[in-house]
Protein backbone atom coordinates (compact mmCIF):
# COMPACT_ATOMS: atom_id res chain seq x y z
CA UNK A 1 0.00 0.00 0.00
CA UNK A 2 1.58 3.15 -0.70
CA UNK A 3 1.00 6.25 1.27
CA UNK A 4 0.91 9.63 0.07
CA UNK A 5 2.29 12.43 1.48
CA UNK A 6 -0.19 15.66 1.71
CA UNK A 7 0.92 19.43 2.74
CA UNK A 8 -1.34 22.15 3.67
CA UNK A 9 -1.50 24.81 0.71
CA UNK A 10 -3.34 28.03 0.10
CA UNK A 11 -3.92 28.76 -3.54
CA UNK A 12 -5.51 32.30 -5.33
CA UNK A 13 -8.40 31.90 -7.85
CA UNK A 14 -9.94 34.61 -9.27
CA UNK A 15 -8.93 36.89 -6.45
CA UNK A 16 -9.48 34.41 -3.45
CA UNK A 17 -7.55 32.46 -1.24
CA UNK A 18 -8.37 28.80 -0.90
CA UNK A 19 -7.85 26.69 1.64
CA UNK A 20 -6.47 23.14 1.25
CA UNK A 21 -3.56 20.78 0.91
CA UNK A 22 -0.85 19.71 -1.77
CA UNK A 23 -0.54 15.79 -2.98
CA UNK A 24 1.09 14.77 -6.18
CA UNK A 25 1.52 18.32 -7.30
CA UNK A 26 -2.06 18.62 -7.34
CA UNK A 27 -4.21 21.76 -4.98
CA UNK A 28 -7.24 19.83 -3.51
CA UNK A 29 -9.89 22.93 -1.56
CA UNK A 30 -10.63 22.09 1.86
CA UNK A 31 -14.43 22.92 0.83
CA UNK A 32 -16.04 21.12 -2.14
CA UNK A 33 -18.28 23.63 -2.80
CA UNK A 34 -15.39 26.20 -4.71
CA UNK A 35 -15.71 25.33 -8.34
CA UNK A 36 -13.07 22.22 -9.05
CA UNK A 37 -12.10 19.33 -7.15
CA UNK A 38 -8.46 19.44 -7.72
CA UNK A 39 -6.00 21.93 -9.75
CA UNK A 40 -2.77 20.83 -11.08
CA UNK A 41 0.24 22.84 -9.75
CA UNK A 42 3.81 23.18 -11.09
CA UNK A 43 7.01 24.45 -9.03
CA UNK A 44 7.18 27.95 -10.87
CA UNK A 45 3.25 28.70 -8.91
CA UNK A 46 5.12 28.19 -5.41
CA UNK A 47 5.01 31.88 -3.91
CA UNK A 48 2.91 33.36 -6.85
CA UNK A 49 -0.65 31.22 -6.81
CA UNK A 50 0.59 28.75 -4.34
CA UNK A 51 1.42 28.83 -0.75
CA UNK A 52 2.98 26.54 1.74
CA UNK A 53 2.87 29.21 5.05
CA UNK A 54 -0.83 31.06 5.48
CA UNK A 55 0.88 34.54 6.97
CA UNK A 56 3.53 34.78 3.68
CA UNK A 57 0.28 33.91 1.21
CA UNK A 58 -2.35 36.71 3.10
CA UNK A 59 0.69 39.59 2.92
CA UNK A 60 2.02 38.94 -0.43
CA UNK A 61 -1.97 38.75 -1.89
CA UNK A 62 -3.31 40.73 0.52
CA UNK A 63 -6.62 38.53 0.42
CA UNK A 64 -8.73 37.23 2.96
CA UNK A 65 -8.77 32.80 3.28
CA UNK A 66 -12.33 31.87 1.99
CA UNK A 67 -12.32 27.82 2.31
Amino acid sequence: MKNFYERKAWLVDDDVLLGGYVTKRKFYPNDGGCGFSYQKTHKKDIGKILFYDREVAIYKTGLKIVC
